[in-house]
């Protein structure tokens, strides 16, 4: 059985999940890294909310083109810092500057 964080547990919790938990928890969702009882709740937001839908068809499309790119010509710091901004402001994602 898989270990909810804080974060997980409070969204867990909520009576209503919001579009911001979507995204929060949108990497351990395409990844299939959550509980079956908080994954099923974010499937049925998702299947219900189309801003949601547009985000997780962008989030997939987004990891898709990242694993294509060539990786022995890394991109220089400065455009994956601008990317990760870019990708954290327009998806709603949390990413780690570079």
């Amino acid at each position: 059985m898989t270990q909810l964080n804080d974060f997980q547990l409070l969204v867990l919790e909520k009576e209503t999940i919001q579009c911001s938990d979507v995204a929060e928890l949108l990497g351990d969702y395409t990844d299939k890294e959550l509980p079956p009882t908080l994954r099923a709740r974010i499937d049925s937001h998702i299947h219900q909310c189309e801003h949601c839908q547009e985000l997780e068809r962008s989030y997939r499309l987004t990891v898709e083109l990242a694993g294509q790119l060539n990786t022995n010509n890394p991109l220089p710091r400065g455009v994956q810092t601008r990317l990760r901004k870019a990708l954290n402001e327009k998806l709603g994602l949390s990413l780690p500057l570079a």
